[in-house]
């Protein structure tokens, strides 16, 4: 029976097998791709969450920072200068990534509400009323009520001004987030115009 080889070196970490070259033990090279699979599964959090959760963009500039941090202060432990530039990019690459869907994002949700608007305007000159909830326009006016954005905070919000007080006059308003928690843009059916809500 042929025994296996095993390593002389005690202190050889557990999933870095070594190769033998004569007397000589070399551990074997990492391969590239888990040099940097920590900072890109980061990065791609810090995206995921600001893209789609906290939509400010706040967060990932936070963790571009940190990321670049670390790496900074990894570079004495590597002689990897490639390795180093990679790390680099994608700290620097993750807040300009989310700043763009940031932006596709309000630009979609912009699209959309003009879409919206102009149904109720269309429900309400075919009825002489408002429409209760937006769900009213399916599917006369609209196939089905859109979201604003594809995020947490991403659905319209509808008011025909009667909550309440169902003798009070209409006085419509529809609005969506554009930077949660605030800044919510709001269109007034009565003075058919956009404005901030806050």
């Amino acid at each position: 029976m042929v025994s296996e080889p095993h390593s002389s070196n005690p202190y050889s970490p557990p999933g870095h097998p070594e190769t033998f070259v004569g007397e000589t033990t070399v551990a074997a090279p990492t391969p590239k791709t888990d040099r940097f699979r920590g900072t890109l599964i980061s990065a791609i959090v810090f995206f995921m969450l600001d893209a789609f959760v906290f939509s400010q963009g706040v967060w990932s500039m936070f963790g571009a920072v940190v990321l670049l941090i670390v790496t900074l202060v990894s570079i004495r432990g590597t002689s990897k200068a490639r390795v180093v530039l990679v790390k680099i990019a994608i700290s620097l690459i993750l807040a300009p990534a989310v700043f763009a869907s940031l932006y596709a994002q309000n630009a979609l949700a912009q699209s959309r509400a003009k879409t919206v608007v102009a149904a109720v305007e269309h429900y309400h000159d075919d009825r002489g009323t408002y429409p209760k909830q937006l769900d009213d326009l399916v599917p006369a006016y609209l196939s089905s009520v859109p979201r604003a954005k594809y995020e947490v905070f991403g659905s319209f919000t509808y008011f025909d001004g009667t909550v309440g007080n169902p003798n009070a006059a209409q006085n419509p308003t529809l609005y969506y987030t554009d930077l949660p928690p605030f800044g919510r843009p709001t269109y007034n059916f009565r003075e058919h115009r956009w404005c901030y809500l806050d």
